[in-house]
């Protein structure tokens, strides 16, 4: 069989780069560790290793001899094709996408010769070029599945990599060889291009579905930086060839240069038999319609990142968030996400994690002007002025000819009290745009202020260190009832075990709240305590906020069952007042079911929805779990293996803690993801005046990634080395940005655990064929796992002051008792006596002198400005 000329249709074309002649490049994907792997392709998260080489003789050759037979059935192909491009320019912070249609046309000629392809003008009919507007697209694309030939094993280094479902992946490299002092260029054949990847095989049908190829870089230095080429294949069927042929139905090509970046997305529909009489009727004319099953709409991380930066570019904040942070699920280390989406996060007012994100943008796009001028202006904004200047000095040494750079600058000059550093820039800005009359005026600002103005200006704006912290407390008696008789004597309150002075104190009922006359150190704090005027008859004042959050991406279907049923009844009886609900599906993504409203009724009818239960799909736990379940099955295997004294055994529980690394890596993606929106949803709740309140509905999350799964590989393996067991990383600064931001406004989180009474877990320890010795462990493990999850929804309320309701199926009970708290409680004041606003945690406790009460308080806050 001839080999056909892949190195001239594809590669020559599209790579357009010199072969290097110095050996191997390092860190082929074929010569990494399993850990190393998962790293560099995230698509591979769930897989089961599996280094076997007869697989390949038993999976890959046989699909290649299928590729080979649809090649021998071949005929002239058209089809719509749809190229959605974007390119991402200034590493990433400038976003430019469009959408271009033609009918692409690819003709096999020979078989030595492989494929000819053209595209088509849908409206022209004449052959047409894409990616105008400097955007890189794809050509030859058909061409690419002739590497999916019985020849492309001969010339290639394979390895297996292992199963992922029903699919068998396999990696190679294929290296060129080059004589040494050679400059020649090979420009046909396979094995002309170094190039190396990822081919997914459908075991069970003995087919490609998936192909990826990646330029292994040029080490005398390529033109172009990187390129990859993702091509999807599905079965076509044709009743005029009576042949199903495997075409490509999305064809994905990304390409970097310096600091640009383009991908285009090619999705091709409508296939046909190209050139075929169609004058004989709409019979025939169907008999040469290709007949499949649709691709998967789902989207790619670059093409949710495109979304959403044009969002943000079109002032749609709210409608960028969403597809932003799915990007970062799909690729957390994707930069020019984390800057569009702090991009976002600042314009839809959320200043403080908008920061969170523009440094995580910062430390992956590296020098980019945009990165530091951004994280600048947020630190700006924040009254961080010196750090703010640190970031827009180095903006302006990357952009020297930027005007807005010099402008952006002065402002933070001027804020840190260097106005003739804020002057002087100033005039630079004005140098490089002196059409700019806003600049003039600024600059006519601050020239026509005088020194002894300046003084009383700065005079005006200095900050009182001493501020009042309010505390929230719940008191319940010994039967959980509210206690709303109490006295501002009756507490004491503690800052780090240095009992502090109450200053105010406010007893909030379900009835009107009662404000207690206390010394004040100021007639500033007299005014304030002076009570609102009443508000109409009419209207109830608004004095509650409840946010209810359904937390999508760790709920079981079941539960979630529950929890709309509870909320039904809930809201069925719940009576317009002077509180107001919002209720939120928060998973990867963030979903709105019910906004702002004070309608009961208005929540109760978008419970009905069926979109409510669309949030499950997007659940965590049905992959998550899923997976869990898969590395316990293969855990009781490999322990039925090692007992049985099976070499393989051993070799496969060596593998084993890069399995429970894996799924680690996959569930901190998530947890990054629902935290970030947690604390985002918290950041806006801060901002109302009246007591706020959010109720997270959850069946309880790990805070340590890879914590179950690490857990049972303790359980089933005992004897496996203390060296090979890794350490898990607790997300303590993600979980500590959600309770400072709540700690700080007085938010207080509720958590209500959805799985009710907790049962056996369905890890069944007990099954035919486990050691004995392993079962009192697992099953330990398992109660653990599950008691854990309930903890850390336990963490979160008890840091703001809330309450966690666990362990029962009431889950109406648990939605009552939490409304109800966020409704009966006291608000104690007080000047901390160390006014040190140094970042540090100060621990807050409470007391009631001569009485017994359960009390529920935040426990503390961080003393920074805000």
């Amino acid at each position: 069989m001839a080999i056909l000329c892949v190195g001239s249709l594809l590669f020559t074309a599209l790579l357009g780069h010199s072969l290097f002649a110095s050996g191997l490049p390092p860190k082929l994907l074929i010569d990494l560790g399993d850990g190393e792997l998962l790293r560099r392709a995230p698509e591979l998260a769930g897989i089961r290793f599996d280094r076997d080489k007869a697989l390949v003789k038993t999976v890959l050759l046989p699909a290649l001899n299928f590729v080979s037979q649809s090649f021998d059935k071949f005929a002239d192909i058209s089809a719509a094709e749809k190229i959605a491009e974007l390119r991402l320019d200034n590493g990433g912070a400038t976003a430019r996408t469009q959408t271009e249609h033609f009918r692409y046309v690819a003709k096999m000629t020979r078989r030595a010769q492989g494929f000819r392809e053209v595209r088509v003008s849908e409206s022209s009919k004449k052959d047409a070029k894409a990616g105008d507007g400097g955007f890189v697209v794809g050509d030859g694309l058909f061409a690419f599945m002739e590497m999916l030939l019985p020849e492309f094993e001969s010339h290639l280094r394979i390895r297996p990599v292992g199963h992922l479902g029903e699919m068998v992946v396999f990696a190679f490299a294929q290296i060129p060889v080059v004589p040494k002092n050679s400059r020649a260029v090979v420009t046909a054949g396979v094995g002309s291009v170094p190039v190396q990847g990822l081919v997914w095989i459908d075991a069970k049908r003995v087919r490609p579905v998936r192909l990826r190829c990646v330029l292994i870089p040029n080490p005398e230095g390529a033109t172009l930086d990187e390129r990859s080429v993702d091509l999807t294949f599905t079965d076509i069927h044709f009743d005029a060839l009576n042949a199903t042929l495997l075409l490509p139905v999305r064809v994905v090509v990304d390409v970097r240069r310096g600091d640009v970046r383009t991908h285009a997305v090619h999705s091709f529909t409508e296939f046909h038999l190209y050139g075929r009489d169609e004058a004989s009727g709409a019979a025939l004319t169907k008999r040469n319609d290709g007949v499949y099953a649709p691709a998967s709409a789902e989207r790619d991380a670059l093409e949710q990142l495109g979304e959403g930066a044009v969002a943000v570019d079109a002032n749609n904040a709210a409608g960028a968030i969403a597809p932003l942070h799915e990007a970062l699920r799909l690729d957390p280390l994707l930069a020019a996400a984390h800057y569009h989406l702090a991009r976002a996060l600042q314009a839809f007012g959320d200043a403080s994690a908008a920061e969170t994100e523009a440094r995580a943008a910062l430390v992956e796009m590296g020098d980019v002007p945009a990165a530091h001028n951004l994280l600048g202006l947020l630190l700006l904004e924040r009254g961080a002025a010196a750090d703010a200047v640190t970031e827009l000095h180095d903006t302006v040494k990357l952009a020297p000819g930027q005007a807005t750079a010099h402008r952006n600058l002065s402002m933070a000059l001027d804020a840190t009290g260097d106005r003739r550093g804020a002057i002087a820039e100033l005039h630079r800005a004005i140098e490089l745009d002196p059409a700019n009359d806003t600049f003039k005026t600024q600059l006519d600002r601050m020239l026509s202020t005088s020194p002894q103005t300046a003084a009383n200006e700065n005079e005006a704006t200095i900050r009182v260190d001493v501020r009042q912290v309010l505390v929230p407390v719940v008191v319940l008696d010994k039967s959980g009832h509210n206690v709303s008789d109490l006295k501002q004597s009756d507490f004491r309150l503690l800052e780090d075990g240095v009992e502090q002075t109450i200053t105010s104190f406010r007893v909030e009922t379900s009835g009107q709240a009662v404000v207690e006359t206390v010394p004040k150190p100021s007639a500033a704090n007299e005014a304030e305590a002076k009570p609102a005027a009443p508000a109409p008859a009419t209207v109830a004042p608004l004095r509650h906020t409840y946010l209810l959050v359904v937390d999508s991406l760790h709920v079981d279907f079941a539960n979630l069952h529950y929890m709309r049923e509870a909320l039904r009844k809930f809201f069925a009886s719940e009576p317009a007042g002077d509180s107001q609900y919002c209720v939120i599906a928060l998973g990867q993504s963030m979903t709105i079911i019910q906004n702002l409203t004070r309608d009961p009724s208005a929540v109760l009818a978008s419970l009905d929805d069926k979109a409510f239960y669309k949030m499950y799909s997007g659940s965590r736990k049905v992959s998550g779990a899923s997976g869990l379940r898969e590395f316990v099955r293969h855990l009781e295997e490999v322990r039925r293996l090692v007992d049985s004294n099976d070499p393989s055994g051993v070799m496969q529980m060596k593998q084993l803690p890069a399995d429970a690394d894996r799924l680690g890596y996959a569930e901190r993606d998530g947890m990054v993801a629902f935290l970030s929106g947690l604390r985002s949803l918290v950041s806006q709740l801060s901002k109302g005046r009246e007591h706020r309140t959010l109720l997270l509905m959850s069946d309880g999350f790990q805070l340590a990634p890879g914590h179950d799964a690490w857990e049972l590989l303790r359980a089933y393996f005992p004897d496996l080395p203390r060296t090979s067991l890794g350490g898990l990383e607790r997300m303590q600064s993600e979980f500590e940005s959600v309770v400072k931001v709540a700690a700080r406004s007085n938010v207080v989180i509720n958590t209500i655990d959805s799985r009710g009474l907790y049962v056996q877990s369905w890890v069944d320890a007990s099954s035919p064929g486990t050691n004995p010795r392993v079962v009192p462990a697992v099953m330990m493990a398992t109660t653990s796992i599950q008691m854990e999850a309930g903890l850390t929804l336990g963490e979160f309320a008890s840091a703001t002051g809330g309450t966690s309701y666990q362990n029962s199926n009431d889950l109406l009970a648990g939605i009552r008792r939490a409304v109800a708290e966020g409704r009966d409680y006291y608000t104690v004041g007080y000047v901390p006596v160390n006014p040190t606003l140094d970042g540090r945690f100060r621990k807050i406790s409470i007391e009631i002198s001569g009485r017994k009460f359960t009390l529920r308080a935040k426990r503390g806050y961080w003393a920074t400005e805000k």
